[in-house]
């Protein structure tokens, strides 16, 4: 073991009758800190191997991550790539030079150093590398996160569920999350072995049709752990082919069937007018006022259409100046005209302010951080809960123009109404929005994996 599994306050499991913290913790601790440590510097010491003397093992190893992407794109595009993702790069380098790559005599790196130095090794250092060894590659999805402890992983490939150690890992991940990582076993426990390479919740399909293909070129018999051993690029390859591709930009619309395009339109009001122009505002139907300083417009659809429908949200970020978020410029002019008739000259100026869409961003399911506004958390939770009362119903172009309770009807759409759930949790977990989707799942007739 590498972390006790004995709580503290339990009766020892030594048969002592004493607590586990007053009894044996103690002297396990050491144990556990003496293995954890040794799996430590025995990566320094391979790091240092590779560094010094096998340069040429971890320069095919890099010419075989990125031959596709060399074949498809310039060599400025490659180099930039890797300059954004250098961190990572070396990382699955140095991971696959250890335990992908053979010599000619069919044996790896780990092989030739346990030989010189396995007598010299601790127990527990000698067992991970043989481990790491023989790990491979595959695709996993994050089903559970205990924070400082471990996190729970299906493999999407042979639908295994899993328990990773790893306590630094958990500070960051996310529920839903998807990426490539190999792990190692060792008393008892599955730890990473290196760093994860993410993938994009809307590219899973792209990745799984493209494993198959390349597995049954392998051989179908092979099992997906024994295919991905012998195969051991193609993870990366994957993963660099997506990242270092430049998107192409999508015809991106809102549940209006309007060109997507982020709005911001900035007001200055009249000194210390706010008082003023909330209740003027509150005076146009569509629109609501949740507090002193928050509001937002919805509007009701024709029956059978998505009911209602959030169409901008407002804020006075001073007792003079108020800000109104939209997503298109047919909203913005309907928006806007409102508003104006609405205070009419309490407003000084105003002015629009177009936000360009990041699709790199986007393509890597990565968001830019939000500004933090003094809202109330209960509030913002209506208005998400308002937003997603209908999601249901509304026809998104990512179901080729069905909504998701029409397509949960059709099994070959059912799956992609699953992953477009999953990206909105993960995407709001992100920002630690609290956000109940089981009602969602519930009202599409879905089971919501645990």
């Amino acid at each position: 073991m590498l972390t006790p599994k004995t709580h503290l306050l339990s009766k020892c499991p030594c048969g002592s009758g004493r607590k586990y913290k007053n009894c044996c913790w103690q002297t396990e601790k050491r144990t556990y800190a003496i293995a954890r440590e040794s799996i430590r510097s025995v990566h320094e010491r391979l790091a240092e191997i590779l560094v010094n003397e096998d340069e040429g093992i971890r320069k095919e190893v890099n010419e075989q991550y990125f031959e596709e992407l060399t074949d498809n794109h310039s060599e400025e595009v490659v180099h930039d790539f890797i300059r954004r993702a250098t961190e990572v790069v070396l990382q699955n380098e140095f991971d696959s030079a250890l335990s992908d790559y053979r010599f000619p005599d069919g044996t790896s790196l780990i092989d030739r150093f346990l030989e010189d130095q396995r007598e010299t090794l601790h127990p527990a250092a000698v067992e991970y590398l043989e481990s790491y060894r023989d790990a491979s590659y595959s695709l996993y999805e994050v089903t559970a996160v205990v924070r400082g402890s471990h996190f729970e992983v299906t493999d999407l490939l042979s639908r295994k569920t899993l328990t990773i150690t790893e306590k630094s890992a958990t500070e960051q991940l996310i529920k839903w999350t998807i990426f490539f990582f190999r792990f190692a076993r060792c008393r008892g426990e599955n730890l990473m072995t290196g760093l994860a390479l993410d993938i994009p919740r809307m590219e899973l399909d792209y990745v799984i049709d493209s494993l198959r293909v390349r597995k049954e070129y392998f051989g179908k018999s092979k099992t997906w752990a024994k295919y991905l051993k012998t195969d051991w690029v193609a993870g990366p390859q994957l993963w660099a082919n997506i990242h270092g591709t430049p998107r192409k930009m999508p015809i991106l619309q809102n549940t209006d069937q309007e060109m997507l395009k982020p709005i911001t339109i900035h007001y200055n009001l009249k000194d210390n007018s706010r008082p003023e122009a909330m209740k003027a505002l509150d005076s146009i139907s569509e629109i609501a006022v949740e507090d002193d300083s928050f509001f937002v417009w919805a509007e009701e659809r024709p029956k059978g259409k998505v009911n209602p429908v959030l169409i901008a949200k407002g804020i006075f970020v001073s007792d003079s100046k108020m800000t109104v978020d939209i997503n298109s410029e047919e909203r913005c002019r309907r928006v806007g005209n409102a508003v104006e008739e609405a205070l009419g000259n309490l407003i000084i100026e105003s002015s629009i302010e177009y936000h360009d869409i990041d699709m790199e961003k986007i393509s890597r399911e990565e968001t830019p951080p939000r500004e933090k506004l003094d809202v109330p958390k209960e509030v913002m939770a209506q208005v998400y809960a308002d937003l997603y009362r209908n999601w249901p119903d509304e026809h998104m172009p990512a179901l080729d123009g069905k909504s998701p309770r029409e397509a949960v009807k059709d099994k070959s759409y059912r799956k992609k109404v699953v992953n477009l759930l999953k990206m909105l949790e993960s995407s709001h977990a992100s920002h630690g929005d609290q956000i109940d989707f089981l009602p969602l799942w519930k009202d599409l007739g879905l089971k919501r994996p645990k």
